[in-house]
C-alpha cells in the first residue's frame, strides 16, 4: 500500500510539472543573447576565415589563372584589315584572293 502511495504521488508531480507551459523568449531577448554570443564569436571566426583564406588561395587560384592562360594562348590573333577603297593589290588579286584573269574566265566560260 505503502508503495502505491509513493507512485502515485510522484507520477501526480511529473504529469503536473510536465503541464506547465513555459513561457518562451520575446524578440528582444532573442536578439539579445544572439548579439552576445556573436560578439564572443566573432574573433575567432575571424581569425578561421583568414586561416582557411590563406589555405584555399593557391589551391583554387592556380587552376583558374592555369585556365585563363590557356585560353588567351589558344585564341588567334585579329585578322588585318585591308584599308578602305584598295580592292586590288599588287597582285592583281581583289579581297576575296580571286585575280582579274580568273573572273573574266569564269563569267565567258569557253
Amino acid at each position: 500500500m505503502r508503495y502505491r502511495c509513493i507512485v502515485l504521488m510522484l507520477s501526480f508531480l511529473i504529469f503536473s510539472a510536465c503541464s506547465k507551459e513555459e513561457k518562451g523568449w520575446t524578440q528582444a531577448q532573442m536578439q539579445l543573447k544572439a548579439d552576445s554570443i556573436l560578439k564572443a564569436e566573432m574573433p575567432r571566426l575571424k581569425q578561421r576565415a583568414k586561416e582557411d583564406l590563406h589555405n584555399r588561395l593557391p589551391i583554387e587560384l592556380k587552376p583558374k589563372v592555369d585556365s585563363i592562360l590557356n585560353i588567351s594562348y589558344n585564341i588567334p590573333p585579329p585578322p588585318k584589315l585591308e584599308e578602305a577603297g584598295t580592292e586590288n593589290d599588287s597582285t592583281g588579286k581583289d579581297s576575296s584572293g580571286i585575280g582579274n584573269e580568273e573572273k573574266k574566265r569564269s563569267k565567258h566560260p569557253k
